[in-house]
């Protein structure tokens, strides 16, 4: 299940001025047509049977091979009829490689698509690329971009690139906390508006508590700032629970807030949340 809320409604009086001139979302929202939902969906899907399958392949593989490489796929799926007719499609995927004993690279993916009585009220997709490079004792080097598209919150695209550095404060058996520093480009392209090219910092920290070997209680949070306008800063944060299952397969119930400070108009939100339950692969 996976249930998108306090999704941004145009009919919310949001006090916070806007920092573009103002557009109406309602037309870019109208503007896909059904086919293109229809292919969307089909596509998160077809995604999905696809790690499945190349899930089945590592398994199968013996050796040097298996131990470099490891994915995590997460489905979450729900729908609904009768009095109420909801559907709501929730996709990740992440995908890990050593390089070798410093270098590892990274790829994550993602995709939210949900409908409500026949109107669309939430679509989210990212990808991000990373490569993480490990200097001797808890301090780590990183360069990191990423492509965002979420029209709900006003964005067409938002792309990122940039450096960094990290420090492991608690590196287990129980506990584990690291805390990132980092410097970003960003280029964000509005619905409806203008777009914008900006430096910005990014601060992240990340806590997890390991129950069992595949059990654990994560939080993260991460800080993006504009250093053009203060006032534009971006604040997300993760909390979820994983329960293993079995040693390929568990649940996670997880709960994210979404927040702009300076929503591109005065008619979006400041905060998205969403609360899921779902399924995840590892292999």
């Amino acid at each position: 299940v996976a249930m998108r809320m306090d999704s941004n409604n145009p009919a919310v009086d949001n006090p916070v001025q806007p920092r573009l001139p103002k557009a109406s979302l309602a037309k870019g929202r109208r503007g896909l047509l059904p086919t293109v939902l229809q292919l969307r969906t089909g596509l998160i899907v077809v995604l999905t049977g696809l790690m499945l399958i190349g899930g089945s392949q590592a398994l199968a593989q013996e050796g040097q091979a298996s131990k470099k490489l490891r994915n995590q796929a997460e489905f979450a799926a729900v729908a609904t009829s009768g009095n109420s007719d909801m559907r709501t499609l929730s996709f990740k995927n992440r995908l890990e490689y050593d390089f070798s004993d410093r270098v590892m690279g990274t790829w994550d993916l993602s995709a939210l698509y949900g409908k409500q009585d026949g109107q669309k009220n939430a679509e989210r997709y990212t990808t991000d690329l990373r490569a993480d490079y490990s200097l001797d004792g808890p301090v780590y080097l990183f360069v990191m971009g990423g492509w965002l598209q979420d029209e709900f919150a006003g964005f067409n695209n938002r792309y990122y690139i940039g450096p960094g550095v990290g420090r492991s404060f608690m590196d287990g058996p129980y506990h584990y906390l690291k805390g990132e520093v980092g410097l970003n480009w960003a280029r964000e392209e509005y619905v409806g508006a203008n777009s914008e090219d900006f430096l910005e910092g990014r601060g992240f920290g990340l806590y997890e508590y390991a129950f069992s070997d595949r059990s654990r209680f994560l939080q993260s949070l991460e800080y993006l700032q504009d250093f053009d306008d203060t006032d534009n800063f971006k604040i997300i944060s993760l909390t979820a629970v994983t329960a293993a299952l079995t040693r390929l397969i568990a649940i996670r119930i997880g709960y994210e807030i979404r927040y702009q400070n300076r929503p591109i108009t005065s008619d979006i939100k400041e905060t998205d949340t969403i609360l899921s339950a779902s399924l995840v692969f590892n292999y």
